[in-house]
């Protein structure tokens, strides 16, 4: 495995998966209740963090890659395994690296396509696996 193009880190708040939960409408009570942690095996007494945030930290990594050369930029194919829970106040370690991929012989066009992985600092598991992104 080579080493990632980019890395990238960030350390989720005690608030995070609360202000996800409010703009996403997502009225789910396992991202506010404390409970959810111990019936999901985990030492820790805080609420989980929604897939989708943890994925929208992902893309924010990738905006911050691409944007260093453009500024006109779109995700427009997001995929990816969770393998496991993340919890508010973890810290994720966002992993990105560059695979060009030709379309086939239309004008030699290629597809900008980032493979990625998001890893838990706190604890060194791979909580996002398998992960692949189209970028135009």
């Amino acid at each position: 495995e080579r080493p990632p193009d980019y890395k990238w880190s960030y350390a989720t708040t005690s608030t995070q998966a609360l202000l996800y939960r409010i703009a996403s409408g997502d009225s789910n009570s396992i991202h506010v209740d404390t409970s959810t942690s111990e019936i999901l095996g985990s030492s820790k007494a805080k609420p989980l963090l929604h897939g989708l945030c943890t994925l929208g930290f992902v893309v924010r990594a990738i905006f911050d890659f691409i944007s260093e050369n453009r500024s006109n930029i779109s995700v427009k194919y997001i995929e990816c395994k969770f393998v496991r829970p993340v919890w508010v106040g973890d810290v994720l370690g966002v992993k990105l690296w560059k695979m060009q991929i030709p379309l086939g012989t239309i004008d030699n066009l290629t597809m900008n396509v980032l493979g990625f992985t998001v890893h838990n600092e706190n604890t060194g598991e791979t909580v996002v696996d398998r992960g692949v992104a189209e970028v135009h």
